[in-house]
């Protein structure tokens, strides 16, 4: 049977209660009977087994059958600052690259992007990257903000965080090297940038050089944005991956 697993804002109490959305799908939908077995997670990196024990229309109640543990990515974190795209693009977008990982997706305002998303499409945003994390089964999940500038990104990511920005021009490194590089110096995060569709300003990319950032190749192909982001998480979860075995 494929494992049920349910976010939770704690894991520190020893009975877990859950209600709205995530009642009704254990309860209503799953079906889920007295004494099942289930993986609860904080969404901060830990999780714990735990049994249910009560049940009713407004809440289901868990109590945990193991101590909490981590289950964190090991390695590079990785935060994406992208310029939402168009339509139900950002929908894709935010998926799949919650399912690979992603820490921490931030969309931010440059000068040629034209989409702002609002508080009704975050808020769905958010509630994908949860029901990623859940199919994915990762403990971890990913963080969506809006309205930055660039330089707020970098100002409030991990402290030691290498920086890369995708370019146009010919980059003289792909973003896989880039990313084993930053493992091997024990850098504890990155920071990815990729610009709108009429790309960064020559000004925009002015200021992440001089915030240190790096130009990085994702490849031949002129992506979309949803597509260049989704393939900066696939490359970050293969670099993550090859650097644990």
């Amino acid at each position: 049977m494929r494992e049920r697993r349910f976010p939770v804002e704690s894991l520190q109490s020893p009975r877990v209660v859950l209600t709205g959305r995530e009642r009704h799908h254990a309860v209503d939908v799953l079906r889920l009977p007295i004494g099942a077995i289930v993986t609860l997670f904080d969404g901060k990196g830990q999780e714990a087994q735990a049994c249910v024990i009560e049940m009713s229309s407004e809440r289901i109640i868990f109590e945990l059958t193991e101590t909490p543990r981590s289950a964190g990515v090991s390695g590079l974190l990785l935060t994406l600052a992208v310029a939402a795209p168009k339509g139900a693009r950002g929908d894709w977008l935010v998926e799949k690259c919650a399912e690979f990982g992603v820490s921490r997706l931030v969309l931010i305002d440059t000068q040629r992007g034209e989409v702002r998303p609002g508080d009704g499409k975050l808020e769905r945003w958010r509630r994908k990257a949860v029901e990623a994390a859940k199919q994915s089964g990762s403990a971890g999940v990913m963080q969506i903000e809006a309205g930055a500038s660039i330089e707020q990104v970098f100002r409030e990511g991990v402290p030691g965080s290498r920086a890369v920005y995708g370019a146009t021009d010919g980059a003289a490194i792909g973003l896989y090297s880039c990313l084993v590089e930053a493992m091997s110096a024990e850098a504890p995060a990155c920071i990815c940038v990729i610009g709108p569709e009429g790309g960064l300003t020559p000004a925009e990319i002015e200021t992440l050089k001089t915030l240190g950032a790096r130009p990085v190749s994702l490849g031949r192909s002129t992506l979309r944005v949803e597509t260049a982001a989704i393939a900066a998480a696939a490359i970050w979860a293969g670099a993550v991956s090859s650097s644990s075995q």
